[in-house]
């Protein structure tokens, strides 16, 4: 992403949208380029998709396994 943006820039070259889907255990512990990630996104480089496997959301009460 990094090499895309910097090649966008000094050649003025309009390039396509970029997307980027993102999967690890936790987000807390592995997503190490977090931060530029959601920077890069926040400023519309890229579209960034991401799902964390070992964070799920917890269920109501209601949904509970019998």
């Amino acid at each position: 992403m990094q090499e895309r943006i910097h090649s966008q820039q000094s050649s003025g070259l309009q390039l396509g949208q970029s997307v980027l889907y993102f999967g690890c255990r936790r987000s807390d512990q592995d997503y190490l380029y977090g931060p530029q990630l959601q920077q890069w996104a926040d400023e519309g480089r890229l579209t960034l998709f991401t799902a964390f496997s070992r964070q799920q959301v917890r269920a109501s009460s209601a949904c509970r396994a019998i």
